[in-house]
């Protein structure tokens, strides 16, 4: 069984909002650049010229985006999370308030939310909805597994920014600590990803606030399709086909053994 199917696509966060997958209108507040973000103004060509390094350290962000040729949009009014990529939009947005490196490493997060969409990693319409949550789980913990290796990467390269950015966020820090305790250990960066994804799912607060928003987006999309509840399960695959570093490289991604709401 596919994990895709014609469900309607939908927005993945980096930040939680209370709905964190709810499609936002375009608003006038909103400055938006066509790809290849040519003629960028001051504010988006400084976030572009940060994530630059990265961009040339990992091949697959430029990839990604020549394929899907997205906007890239910084909106001035608050819209309650700090960015989303609206996939039937084909637009990454960032919040103007954050700071440049917030922006950048938002722009990276975003990214790979990209890169999986492309890749076909929407969960489909006939899944049950907790297997639904199960996905979305499983999407933001790999988006966040990667933006941290990524930003480590940065840091061994004396750009510490995208790392200063990710260790300031108070419901967050735990994924880059997570991730600097396995190489304190002794790990590598593969093992570093697999620690950094599985303590995704270390905050409450993420879990419950992830579920009911991907509930609810569910429910939503249920309504508006007249459809009937579907239990499917999640491919057995899924995980392991998700679960790549930009090189390639497989990271033993694992779920904790009860993802029961908090």
């Amino acid at each position: 069984m596919s994990i895709v199917d014609a469900m309607r696509p939908r927005p993945v966060l980096l930040s939680l909002p209370a709905i964190p997958f709810l499609a936002l209108p375009l608003a006038a507040a909103e400055t938006c650049l066509p790809y290849p973000f040519d003629a960028a103004p001051p504010a988006m060509r400084e976030v572009l010229d940060m994530a630059a390094p990265a961009l040339q350290r990992f091949p697959y962000y430029p990839a990604s985006m020549a394929s899907a040729r997205p906007e890239f949009c910084l909106d001035d009014e608050p819209f309650g999370a700090r960015g989303y990529l609206d996939v039937d939009g084909n637009r990454i947005v960032i919040s103007a308030g954050l700071t440049r490196p917030e922006q950048m490493v938002i722009f990276l997060h975003e990214l790979r939310h990209l890169q999986q969409i492309g890749e076909g990693f929407c969960p489909a319409a006939t899944l049950s909805m907790a297997e639904n949550a199960r996905a979305v789980f499983a999407l933001e913990a790999d988006a966040m597994a990667v933006t941290t290796l990524v930003a480590w990467t940065l840091l061994q390269e004396d750009q510490p920014e995208a790392w200063q950015a990710l260790t300031d966020w108070g419901l967050y820090r735990d994924i880059p600590d997570a991730f600097q305790q396995a190489i304190d250990r002794g790990a590598d960066e593969t093992g570093a990803s697999a620690a950094a994804f599985y303590q995704w799912y270390g905050s409450d607060w993420r879990r419950e606030s992830y579920y009911i928003a991907a509930c609810s987006d569910y429910l939503d999309r249920q309504d508006e399709a007249h459809a009937l509840p579907q239990y499917q399960l999640l491919p057995p695959e899924f995980l392991s086909s998700l679960c790549r570093l930009p090189d390639g490289t497989d990271y033993p991604c694992t779920e904790p053994q009860d993802l029961s709401r908090p």
